[in-house]
């Protein structure tokens, strides 16, 4: 509740009413369904598929991502943006570059900019730099 809520209880009372608004037995699961956020585990499978798999799993992973947990383009960026930095296989300045990128796709999207095509050029730059690391 805390990674879903962020620290604001009423987020964290909304994310319980609208769970057990769908189910009486509240799981983390559907905590995470049905709060446009996904579980750290996931987006640590996006990073991994971007670092082993190269870029048709990678985005195959975001699509999944994007569509299991209602993710809009902004939400998953900035998600994927607290999650970079747990990310123990990634050096400082890989988390650095990736970061100054988030933010530059951030930008884009916010002005409107196309959301699958920005995503896909996430993903692009992830694989390419994860594949130096």
């Amino acid at each position: 509740m805390t990674r879903i809520s962020q620290g604001d209880l009423r987020k964290a009372i909304t994310a319980l009413q609208v769970a057990a608004a769908l189910d009486h037995n509240i799981t983390r699961e559907l905590i995470y369904e049905t709060s446009a956020t996904a579980p750290p585990e996931a987006l640590h499978q996006y990073l991994m598929a971007c670092k082993d798999d190269g870029f048709h799993a990678a985005r195959r992973r975001l699509k999944e991502l994007l569509d299991k947990y209602g993710l809009a383009g902004t939400d998953f960026v900035n998600q994927l943006h607290r999650e970079l930095y747990a990310a123990d296989f990634l050096s400082e300045s890989a988390k650095l570059d990736l970061t100054e990128w988030m933010a530059e796709v951030d930008y884009r999207l916010v002005e409107g900019g196309g959301e699958h095509i920005q995503l896909d050029a996430l993903t692009a730059r992830f694989v390419t730099h994860l594949k130096n690391e």
